[in-house]
């Protein structure tokens, strides 16, 4: 059972237009509301920058995007059923440039919060990198939000992940 609601870092992670900012939020309990408790918030004294990379932003130069001060990547591993076409290649170069890796897997609501999380799991499942797994979860995902727990809870039950390396990443 999921528990333990957490709310972590705010980050604003390169290529997103100004004013908008993403939230990595750990899974509430099943039938509560998943929003950011200002008590719980972290407060960071530095900027952490992490790009958030998927197919669509090409070929990337991974050494480069470190030595402009990157503390890591977030690749995205795909979406619906589909791997994303540059997710193997991202997740390789990134290794070898020495940047920390967590991938994310975006939600679609075409396909069943359970299906979704087994297709992310075989994706990563040989190797998880060194952060995270994260939902993707943008409006118009799903309209019921127990898909959303069944995709935390699946991805839980298949990678054995505690609460603290599972999160849920929103674009607000």
């Amino acid at each position: 059972m999921i528990d333990n609601p957490f709310v972590t870092i705010v980050r604003r992670l390169m290529g997103e237009r100004p004013g908008m900012g993403s939230e990595l939020i750990m899974p509430d309990r099943l039938g509560e509301v998943f929003a950011a408790v200002s008590g719980a918030a972290i407060n960071v004294s530095q900027t952490v920058t992490i790009p958030d990379v998927s197919f669509w932003q090409g070929e990337i130069d991974f050494a480069r995007t470190k030595a402009a001060g990157a503390a890591g990547v977030i690749i995205r591993a795909g979406q619906r059923t589909w791997i994303d076409s540059q997710f193997k290649v991202n997740w390789q170069k990134a290794k070898e440039a020495g940047l920390p890796r967590a991938s994310y897997f975006f939600c679609s609501k075409y396909a069943k919060g359970k299906n979704q999380a087994v297709t992310y799991w075989d994706i990563v499942k040989n190797d998880v990198g060194e952060g995270f797994l994260c939902a993707d979860y943008e409006t118009g995902a799903w309209l019921d939000w127990n898909e959303l727990y069944n995709f935390i809870y699946e991805l839980q039950q298949k990678s054995g992940f505690p609460n603290h390396k599972v999160f849920i990443y929103r674009i607000s």
